[in-house]
């Protein structure tokens, strides 16, 4: 009996189907007006009586949740002399099962089977819409047969296109796609951290807000169900009704905290609660009732939050509540994208691009100001609290106008003796960095000074001369004379060392004993051998007269010169240069040792 239906009607299809040119150039053809459908409630896998009539569309078809079948027919005709390599797309990546024939009745054969309930076989385009290509030789006219069944919204935009077009028009509209959903996610991570950093709980609820608005318009556009493989497609219903149900939630709970709906309006607060808790009651019962019910009590949902949200956002700014104004606007874009969405997917209205995209861009806004409003929130909370502190400051105005009296007085023995402590502070640096006797720095100072220019010296690659001198014989001047006229040649040393070396990037210092360091920053080996000599001189030409004791003081040098490597250290320089020093002792005295140089190795300067 089945067979001897589906005779029937293929038997009148070539009579009756509407017949659609296609032109040499067709970029995207919609096919709304002039298709012939039928829409008939009977078993689902019975082919139509051909006596039954057949309607022909005045626009898209589409007729809301409804589970009946639909059949549509139509022949395309190639009017040009060429093979014709087309795309037969629906726009709908939600219907459940999509079969297409195509041929005579003679030559009758399923081209493809397809639907977001079905594996991917091979015989449709990767793409997030339903593509399947059609072949057409030069002039040939090709009958056309589709079925079309889901649970969900019975909504059938067709168009025919050239591949080359539809190739370039499904990745814009990917790129497109993945652009918003990426520019949500961005947004909803950066209010995640912000709540990491503020601990503020409205920053929290809004990242899931939008993270789960980003997953469930992934699904309804068809993404995940794409590319992620055909085991995804089994639950694909189930995760976009899950990720609905808590984006709802988290938006009544959002806006609950965001604009202090519990403190401020308890009664408004118990109604976006009561709707919460009916979205939570629709979460568990994803996994028990239908996917074409649930899907309806989840549009009703939907057009509930949009309605309950939006009265407490003017409430709130009735209430002048600043941030209201935001998050008002914000609830009205995505309201009127998630209304306009859902009415072209449901037929209320004619499907378009402005409606397949709708609640995309309106989600998007919503996030924008969102994210304005919660700024303006912190904004409208540092100025109450700026406000609070200004008020306790006059009431207490009066009491610091007394108070200052007494703390002036205060405040100034405060700061007398904060600058005599800062002066002893200083004395005690000074006194940790300097030789007591000489007044040049000691080793300590040394050390870090010493540090200092190795870095520069490595930095900038410019020589460093470094020198120790030792006082030849000092031993026998204090044996002779005594230390007090010993102590008085290490002073009288030092100051003509001062003298002779240049005031800045030097540096000299006592190393112990009879012992002096100094450091040249920034001077070749020839100019610091010059400095050594002069020194050398100056403590030769001149005897040192204290305590009715006259003597002349000779002393030896250990010089070196050198660009230090990474990992050359201000010790390996002392130790160098002590090394030449004991050279020059053991070479007779008064004289100078310098390292590996241009210059030859030892300077007498007797």
């Amino acid at each position: 009996m089945k067979g001897f239906l589906l005779f029937l009607l293929v038997l009148a299809m070539p009579a009756l189907s509407s017949v659609i040119e296609v032109p040499a150039q067709v970029h995207s053809l919609r096919l709304a007006e002039g298709l012939e459908y039928l829409h008939v409630r009977r078993d689902s896998h019975t082919l139509p009586d051909a006596s039954e009539s057949w309607k022909v569309s005045g626009g898209t078809l589409a007729f809301g949740f409804d589970k009946t079948p639909l059949w549509v027919r139509f022949e395309l005709k190639n009017t040009t002399p060429q093979a014709r390599h087309l795309v037969l797309e629906i726009a709908n990546p939600l219907l459940d099962q999509v079969d297409v024939w195509t041929g005579t009745t003679e030559h009758r054969s399923l081209l493809a089977s397809a639907g977001d309930q079905r594996p991917l076989n091979g015989q449709t385009l990767l793409a997030p819409n339903i593509a399947i290509p059609l072949d057409l030789a030069a002039g040939e006219t090709l009958p056309v047969l589709l079925r079309i069944e889901t649970s969900g919204s019975l909504n059938v935009p067709l168009a025919i296109m050239d591949v080359s077009h539809y190739t370039g028009q499904t990745t814009a509209l990917i790129a497109f796609q993945v652009l918003l959903l990426g520019a949500l996610l961005g947004i909803g991570i950066y209010q995640f951290m912000v709540f990491l950093q503020l601990r503020e709980r409205g920053f929290l609820l809004y990242s899931l807000f939008i993270l789960f608005s980003t997953l469930t318009l992934a699904g309804l556009q068809g993404l995940p169900q794409t590319y992620f493989g055909s085991t995804y497609r089994l639950y694909a219903d189930t995760m976009i009704l899950v990720s609905y149900a808590l984006a709802l939630m988290s938006a009544l709970s959002f806006i609950l905290t965001a604009l202090s709906v519990r403190a401020s309006r308890p009664r408004y607060a118990m109604a976006a609660q009561g709707l919460t808790f009916a979205c939570a009651t629709a979460l568990c019962l994803i996994s028990v009732l239908d996917y074409g019910f649930m899907i309806r009590l989840m549009t009703v949902l939907s057009s509930s939050t949009v309605i309950v949200v939006i009265t407490i956002q003017v409430r709130r700014m009735l209430d002048h509540y600043e941030p209201a104004y935001y998050s008002g606007g914000a609830t009205i874009f995505a309201g009127i994208g998630v209304i306009l969405y859902i009415a072209g997917k449901s037929g209320w209205i004619e499907p378009s691009l402005l409606t397949h995209h709708a609640a995309d861009i309106g989600i998007l806004l919503m996030a924008v100001f969102y994210a304005l409003a919660l700024s303006q929130r912190i904004d409208r909370e540092q100025k109450l609290r700026i406000q609070a502190q200004r008020a306790t400051m006059n009431a207490q105005k009066q009491l610091l106008t007394t108070e200052k009296t007494l703390n002036k007085e205060l405040d100034n023995l405060v700061q007398e003796r904060t600058r005599d402590l800062e002066e002893a502070n200083d004395k005690l640096r000074h006194m940790s960095l300097t030789d007591p006797l000489t007044g040049l720095s000691n080793r300590r100072h040394l050390d870090q000074q010493l540090e200092n220019s190795l870095i520069q010296s490595r930095d900038t690659a410019t020589p460093l001369s470094l020198m120790i001198a030792d006082i030849d014989h000092f031993k026998q001047i204090n044996d002779t004379y005594g230390h007090p006229f010993g102590d008085a040649c290490l002073v009288e040393v030092a100051r003509r060392i001062q003298a002779e070396i240049p005031e800045t990037s030097s540096t000299a210092a006592r190393l112990g004993g009879e012992e002096f360091v100094i450091l040249l920053e920034g001077t070749p080996h020839e100019k610091a051998l010059q400095t050594a000599e002069t020194i050398a001189e100056a403590l030769r030409n001149t005897p040192v007269t204290s305590e009715g004791h006259e003597t002349r003081l000779t002393a030896s040098f250990g010089l070196i010169t050198t660009i230090p490597e990474s990992d050359t250290s201000g010790l390996d320089l002392i130790n160098r240069a002590d090394a030449l020093l004991y050279r020059a002792k053991q070479n007779g005295r008064d004289r100078i040792e310098t390292g590996p140089s241009q210059l030859e190795n030892s300077h007498s300067v007797n």
